[in-house]
């Protein structure tokens, strides 16, 4: 039997440890990757610090990560698209409901990916490009295309009949917005946008019809007005507050909230059954987290938030990453001074 390191969540709330594990076998449907890089995600340091609350069926020990780059060296006998030797990425899944957290992770020297989640790295990639593709790609797939989300048509390689209305997509600088509105261009829709003055002409590039500032107060208006009375297919709502006004985006452009009027209804859940939501209603997806229509390229450079294995990444200021044993899966709180409560009662300063 071969043997790997693997960096194992021995408990919830635990740090990492670096182990060494069997090396998987995959099954029919499966590939194994030797793994040349990954990516960190803030989901990472919140299943290791809450799995108790927000993966509650994720048993440890476990091994994290979702975010991969390497090569093929074993294939399963049902697998057809990749050969030994062959360069890939894709999203590994262990921590999903149903998978198996030791064999699917990505935080090793191998992993298994199956065969559906992986795609072949393009040689002007190199495997850190290519890592942060993965998890970004499939939640904006997952948004736009799942029946349970906005439910649009996929992307078929070729030009669309008819038109498909517009798309908006606040948050279309971050790694998932930016694969939205690719993708979603890609499909056939419009798509009108929110980015920072600085990153706006980034999101143009990548088919946004028009993109307005997030931070003005006036956001919601100019892109009621960049819809310009167009039947719009739904929203992909990215980062604190979008949520809010999203929704304030498609009431004013022909739909309303669940219950309240006979107009075309918002789903504001992802998980809303889809009975519950015609199928011709203008829609949003939510996403308070947080990765051939995508320029990969052009992303990474954009979020190039990539590690080689064995090497621990940089850390914003406030948010912790997922290794190490004095690296806390929770920010501290910050405690006052001694006597502060009692100094601002007597109208002294901090």
């Amino acid at each position: 039997m071969s043997v790997q390191s693997a960096a194992v969540l021995p408990a919830p709330r635990a740090a990492l440890d670096v182990v060494s594990a069997a090396v998987p076998e995959p099954a029919a449907d499966e590939i194994l990757v030797r793994v040349r890089a990954v990516a960190i995600n803030p989901v990472d340091w919140v299943i290791q610090g809450t799995s108790r609350v927000t993966y509650r069926w994720l048993q440890t020990p476990a091994v994290l990560g979702s975010d991969v780059a390497g090569e093929v060296v074993a294939v399963g006998a049902a697998v057809t698209r990749f050969r030994i030797g062959q360069r890939v990425f894709g999203l590994a899944t262990g921590t999903d409901k149903g998978r198996d957290p030791l064999r699917e992770g990505a935080f090793q020297e191998y992993t298994i990916l199956l065969e559906r989640l992986a795609a072949p790295t393009p040689d002007a990639l190199s495997d850190e490009e290519a890592a942060v593709f993965p998890l970004g790609v499939s939640t904006a797939a997952c948004a736009l295309f799942q029946p349970a989300h906005l439910g649009l048509r996929m992307p078929t390689g070729e030009t669309p009949s008819e038109p498909g209305g517009v798309v908006v997509v606040w948050g279309g600088s971050t790694s998932v917005g930016m694969n939205a509105v690719q993708l979603a261009r890609a499909a056939g829709y419009d798509v009108v946008s929110t980015a920072s003055p600085r990153n706006a002409a980034t999101v143009r590039s990548l088919g946004a019809d028009a993109v307005v500032d997030y931070g003005s107060v006036t956001a919601v208006d100019e892109l009621v007005a960049a819809i310009g009375g167009r039947p719009v297919a739904g929203a992909v709502a990215l980062g604190a507050g979008s949520t809010d006004a999203c929704i304030e985006v498609l009431r004013r452009t022909g739909g309303t909230r669940p219950g309240h009027g006979e107009h075309a209804r918002i789903a504001r859940r992802p998980r809303r059954p889809e009975a519950a939501v015609p199928r011709d209603a203008p829609r949003l997806h939510s996403d308070r987290s947080h990765h051939g229509a995508v320029d990969p390229a052009r992303s990474a450079r954009r979020h190039p938030g990539r590690i080689r294995v064995g090497h621990q990444p940089a850390r914003r200021r406030g948010r912790p990453g997922p290794v190490g044993r004095d690296d806390p899966a929770r920010p501290r709180r910050r405690e006052p001074p001694p006597h502060a409560g009692a100094a601002r009662r007597r109208g002294g300063s901090r």
